[in-house]
This record gives structure tokens, sequence and C-alpha cells, in this order.
């Protein structure tokens, strides 16, 4: 039997579900809607979003222009996409880019974008530990992404976390941001379909501690994971339906969640990695400490983690946000998003010491708070 290392191979053989699929009544809707269209998918190379591309191939759309920093996994896009599928190669426009460093403005004016998808996202915790990665979060997350005004849009959508459920870390508030300046964009031009979605964690997406430890177990080389950290994990196809469902003509100016009763259990992060390891027919051992990078049995250190902003579990709805009943579909509900009169982008942009920064946030948003000398996640596994 040969050696499971395909990282597809082994969400698939853990992770085989299909909780959120497309009814035929949704395919058609998305099909006449997506006829046409000029799209723009930006994030189009990262874990979600190139997955979401692939599956917009299939709509008959006019014209496609994929954004990404990544210059080789947008390079890695290209080539695949061109091998499977030559005859919309003259359709696909593939541009190296970062959207903090220009004007999303020009590009859907200049190529007359009618559906804009945003998948960028600054999404670790680690990345909280100093101002200029910080600006560099609420830049991608919160700010840089959104139009001016409407130009030829029809819908807009850029994609949320649980993360923003009561935020503890400035990346939940990153991201809670980006909703509610959603929502003032939806304010401003109603006649545009703006949504958005929260979900689990993907599995295996790139950066992913599952990623990481498919990556060491290959090498057999020793890693660290958390005892104490569960969660719900969804595979990348679910992700995307999720995505595809939230711009349903009935999620217009609203947050499409999986309901929680989908799930049933979180799971404990190192009981998946387990799971890798049977697969894989791996002999290992855990350890509360590891000192040696390769052994003949693989070392993983396991210990309790409690670092600040990282939940211990998920949630997706807030207490005080109301469902939306669309009678629809019971694998999802939808939550409304909600403006807010406050300019947080001069205040937070401008701020050069990031404990000042800090203590602003946690004046403005009651669940976030920072502890003045909090151990940093980055000296953890």
């Amino acid at each position: 039997m040969r050696q499971i290392d395909n990282i597809k191979d082994i969400e698939y053989k853990i992770f085989n579900t299909n909780r959120f699929s497309l009814s035929l009544k949704e395919k058609n809707e998305l099909t006449k809607d997506l006829k046409n269209s000029n799209i723009l998918i930006v994030g189009s190379a990262g874990s979600i979003g190139s997955v979401f591309t692939k599956k917009i191939l299939k709509y008959n759309f006019h014209g496609l222009f994929l954004i990404d920093k990544d210059e080789n996994s947008l390079t890695e896009l290209n080539r695949e996409i061109n091998l499977f599928f030559p005859r919309l190669k003259n359709k696909i426009n593939y541009i190296v880019l970062d959207i903090t460093s220009s004007n999303i403005d020009d590009i859907l004016e200049n190529k007359k974008i009618t559906h804009y998808f945003n998948f960028a996202a600054v999404k670790h915790v680690r990345s909280e530990e100093n101002i200029n990665s910080v600006r560099y979060m609420f830049k991608t997350n919160s700010f840089d992404f959104l139009p001016s005004k409407k130009f030829f849009l029809k819908k807009f959508f850029s994609i949320s976390t649980d993360k923003t459920c009561e935020p503890k870390s400035i990346l939940g508030v990153s991201k809670k941001i980006m909703e509610q300046n959603l929502a003032n964009f939806k304010k401003k031009n109603p006649k545009v379909h703006v949504s958005t979605t929260r979900f689990a964690n993907v599995a295996f997406s790139k950066g992913s501690i599952l990623e990481f430890a498919n990556k060491r177990i290959n090498e057999k080389i020793s890693f660290g994971i958390p005892k104490n950290i569960k969660r719900f994990f969804i595979n990348h196809s679910e992700a995307c339906n999720l995505c595809f469902k939230s711009i349903l003509k009935e999620k217009d100016g609203g947050i499409t969640i999986p309901n929680i009763d989908t799930f049933g259990k979180e799971e404990f992060i190192y009981e998946i990695v387990k799971k890798i390891l049977k697969i894989k027919k791996v002999k290992y051992k855990f350890k509360k400490k590891v000192n040696n990078i390769k052994n003949k049995i693989l070392h993983i250190e396991l210990k309790n983690q409690n670092n600040h902003g990282q939940k211990k579990s998920e949630i997706f709805k807030e207490k005080n946000e109301k469902i939306i009943d669309t009678g629809r579909n019971k694998g999802t509900l939808l939550l409304p998003l909600v403006h807010s009169k406050n300019n947080f982008q001069k205040k937070i942009l401008n701020q050069n010491n990031l404990s000042k920064l800090k203590s602003f946030l946690k004046n403005n948003f009651r669940t976030y708070k920072p502890i003045i000398k909090e151990k940093k996640v980055s000296r953890e596994i």
C-alpha cells in the first residue's frame, strides 16, 4: 500500500463530510447570477481562495481577475488552470498584488467588476506582537479591501472568521471592524448585495497547525502541539460552499454561519494528529519536552497552552446577535451585518505604540482584554 503524503488525501480520509452542499435550486441561482459577470477574486491563490476559484470556473463568466500577493502560489494556480481548463485561458487575468499597496478602486472601475470576492487575510495571533505587523493586519483585514463607492458592483463578499465573536485577539477585532465596514458599505450602497461568512477551522489550510503537523510527520521531524485546544473543523469544499451560500439572494446584508448542531463535538487538535499518524503508520511518542529533532520513534511535544487571544473553543454567534430566519437551509444560519458610526481607521493606522493601540481597542471592544505582560504566542509551539 502506498504511503499517503498528499494533504488532500489526508483531508479526505479524516474529514470526508459534505455538510453544506448546494441544492439544485441554489446552483441554478448562482448560474444565472454569475453569467456574463466580471469577477474579481482577491487572495485567489490562498487555501480557500484557490478552491473557490477552481469552483467558479464552471460558471459562464465574462472575465475573471485573480489577485494574490504570493507570486509562486498564483503561478502554480495559473499553470493548473491552463492545464485543466485550457478553453478559459483568454478569459482569466493573473495579477501579483498586495491590496495594501494599491487602490482597489482602480481595478473595480477599470475592469468593470460586477462580482468582488475578498479572501485576503492576515490570520495568525502570532502577528499581533509588533506594531508594524498589527498595522498591516488592520490594513489587510479591515480597511484596504473596501471600495470607496459602488462602481459597477452587483455583489461584494469578504470572508470573516469565528474569531469576530466576542473578540479576544487583535485578529478578532480586525475582522469585527471588517464586518462593520461591510455593513457601512451596504448602508451607503443598498443596491449592492453585500455579505460575509464565519466558519470553523479549515482543516489543513495554509499555515495551520494541522498542515504543519502533516509536513513534519512526512519529514519524520519532531514538533509540538497543544494538548488543551479543541476546534470544529470543516474541509475546503465545505468552506467554499458556505461562501457560495452567502452570495445567494436571501443572504444580502447578512453573515452566514454554520448551524453548530451540524458539527457534533469539537475535536482536540492532538486527537486529529493521532489520526494522521495512524493513517501514515508512523510510530510516535508524546513527550512533555522534545530535545532531539530526529529520533527512531517520532517525538511530539504535547502540553497545555493558555495563550492570550487564543480561544480554547469556538462560537459563531454572539449572545446579542439575532438570527434572521430565511426558512430554507437548516445547516446554516443568518445574522445581520451591523453598521458602526465609529471610524477607527485613522486612530488605528496612525498609532505607533502597540501598548497604546491595545488600550484603544480595549476601550472600544468590551471582550478584548489585553494583558500587560502577556506570554508571546511566538514563544510557544
